[in-house]
């Protein structure tokens, strides 16, 4: 544990300020001291930031309160079939465990979405923070819930991450929620350190959009109305509506959160595209979708803007 302590603080107060953040922003030569420098970018250089901290607190304080009154429970519906509820406030309200799960992507939405259209570069470093944070705290609840004698803060924090858990998180490391982080955190860093001009909106907010509300509609419309199921070329599990629920979606909600609208009838319908083939992914990837998709649509919308760009240029 120790060593966990000592290299994720290094990361953070060595290591960040220098590497991740673009030329433009800081001088490594101007960094005499990083601890003074990330305390000065965060509440000094900017007011904003100080009340996105604020408003970060407000959010996780809600999650934190919804997580404390909910409890997971499961219920045989046949001889063969159980299902995973989560009740919340003294079992008021029974939700099932698939569902409940997206609550984090409901919250990286809410989370995420103001600060990265307002403050991308803050939002870099918070997302890089946060990582830092998770692992440390993964690392502290692994060590003292495989003792004997369980820490009672671990048993905590081992209670609260596993309602959030599936099939993939069977093993000792529970790594969900930073996938989730990373998904948000990838599109984002990699739109900023590209040193283009503008910022292009669509881009940027692409995992947000895609894990936030692509996947969480997929999930939702999915359990609740899916009666019809892909089976071609593959069998899966993921229902027809689910995915045109998460294309539709991302789409609607891309269109009124999106401060810059899209400036040719191509750009749109390249976007519109791109997003149904994250959305057909999301049906079929067996892989870990807080990962792929992201990458996968991000790096979609960049080779159409390439293309568009060099068509452009050529008419």
């Amino acid at each position: 544990m120790a060593y966990a302590i000592f290299y994720y603080s290094i990361v953070l107060i060595y290591v960040l300020p220098k590497v991740l953040l673009p030329n433009e922003a800081v001088s490594i030569e101007n960094i005499k001291n990083p601890i003074i420098w990330i305390v000065e970018f965060i509440f000094i250089k900017d007011a904003m930031h100080l009340k996105i901290l604020v408003y970060w607190l407000m959010c996780m304080s809600f999650m934190f309160i919804v997580m404390s009154f909910s409890k997971e429970k499961t219920i045989e519906v046949s001889k063969t079939k159980k299902k995973d509820l989560i009740y919340l406030f003294g079992g008021r309200i029974s939700v099932p465990k698939i569902i409940y799960r997206k609550f984090f992507h409901i919250m990286a939405v809410i989370m995420f979405v103001p600060v990265t259209i307002q403050r991308p570069l803050f939002m870099c470093l918070s997302y890089a923070v946060a990582i830092c944070l998770f692992l440390l705290i993964e690392s502290f609840r692994v060590q003292f819930i495989t003792e004997h004698e369980v820490n009672s803060l671990a048993r905590a924090l081992h209670f609260y991450i596993k309602q959030f858990t599936d099939s993939r998180d069977s093993g000792t490391f529970i790594l969900t929620h930073i996938y989730l982080l990373i998904g948000c955190m990838i599109p984002t860093c990699v739109e900023i350190f590209s040193h283009e001009k503008t910022i292009n909106y669509h881009r940027i907010l692409s995992g947000v959009m895609i894990l936030g509300i692509g996947d969480t509609m997929a999930s939702v419309v999915g359990f609740n109305f899916g009666k019809t199921k892909w089976n071609y070329p593959i069998d899966t599990k993921k229902s027809v509506e689910g995915t045109f629920a998460s294309f539709l979606s991302v789409c609607f909600i891309s269109y009124l959160v999106v401060p810059i609208h899209f400036t040719s009838n191509l750009e749109l319908c390249s976007y519109i595209f791109c997003t149904l083939a994250a959305s057909m992914l999301e049906a079929y990837t067996v892989q870990i979708d807080n990962l792929i998709l992201p990458v996968f649509f991000y790096t979609l919308l960049c080779a159409f803007s390439t293309i568009q760009s060099h068509l452009f240029t050529i008419l």
